[in-house]
């Protein structure tokens, strides 16, 4: 009979229920019936790739579409059109519940014939964008608790990039090669 520590045991709690909220923990629920162009997309644009039993990847493009088209997403639907921004996860959980993150390195966006995207720090976006982009950011590290400490927010020039349109975008990391091809459920 194996048995678990009070501290690991809930931290794999914690580590199954924050997969949830994430929407990435796609054996955990059944296939959404008439979902919403929004949900569609969200569930679309949300990659995980469980590397081993204790090892993760999660790969996140905030798409335009990913967010409800009302006034109070105007601000995120304007940037988001403009800018590609990815959520990066890479997590390994010891069998002692023990939490780590491996920071990425040179996370690259590339679209059409392998076009490489330049990534943006915050001091090269314009005012508004940046603050909205910290803004989303904290909003998103407080939400995922644990699991949002080691979350990475990358923007990149957006330019080339047309979730409406027929595309891919693609984000190598570690041998792979994560695919988003447009146009995104949500577009007319």
């Amino acid at each position: 009979m194996r048995s678990w520590s009070v501290r690991g045991g809930r931290s794999l709690l914690f580590a199954a229920a924050a997969l949830v909220c994430l929407g990435v923990a796609s054996d955990s629920h059944g296939r959404k019936w008439k979902p919403s162009a929004t949900s569609a997309a969200q569930e679309y644009l949300k990659i995980q790739h469980q590397i081993s039993q204790t090892e993760s990847i999660f790969v996140i493009w905030l798409a335009p579409q990913y967010f409800l088209d009302d006034a109070a997403n105007e601000t995120v639907r304007r940037i988001t059109r403009d800018y590609v921004v990815l959520v990066f996860i890479h997590v390994s959980v010891s069998q002692r519940g023990e939490w780590s993150f491996l920071p990425p390195s040179d996370i690259t966006v590339e679209v059409g014939d392998s076009e490489v995207l330049k990534p943006l720090a915050s001091d090269q976006l314009p005012p508004d964008v940046a603050g909205s982009v910290d803004t989303m950011k904290s909003s998103m590290k407080q939400g995922l608790g644990k699991l949002g400490e080691g979350m990475q927010i990358l923007t990149y020039e957006g330019s080339k990039v047309d979730s409406c349109r027929d595309g891919v975008i693609w984000v190598p990391y570690q041998g792979e090669r994560y695919e988003f091809r447009t146009p995104l459920p949500g577009c007319s």
